[in-house]
């Protein structure tokens, strides 16, 4: 066997969807329902014997593309009738 090269990438790290929950504090179902919607445009899914996954490296790309810029007032909520609340 080869000397492993200091150089080598790490290997990749798939997340099931359950750890992607957990990860951004959000259901199982919040986490399908994402990758359903085009406008979330989630990483695409890889199926490991029957168990879907998505490469961490992949999510932290993602969660990088969905900050808002600090500049950028946030929707922190709604109030009734749908009007969403923001934070100066």
């Amino acid at each position: 066997m080869p000397p492993k090269s200091p150089h080598a990438a790490p290997p990749r790290r798939f997340l099931r969807r359950r750890a992607q929950a957990e990860r951004y504090g959000v259901s199982l179902k919040t986490i399908e329902r994402w990758g359903r919607d085009s406008e979330m445009n989630m990483p695409d899914e890889y199926d490991f014997n029957g168990h879907p996954c998505r490469i961490e490296d992949q999510l932290e790309v993602w969660e990088k593309g969905r900050v808002a810029p600090r500049n950028q007032p946030r929707v922190t909520g709604y109030r009734k009738r749908g009007a969403p609340h923001i934070e100066a």
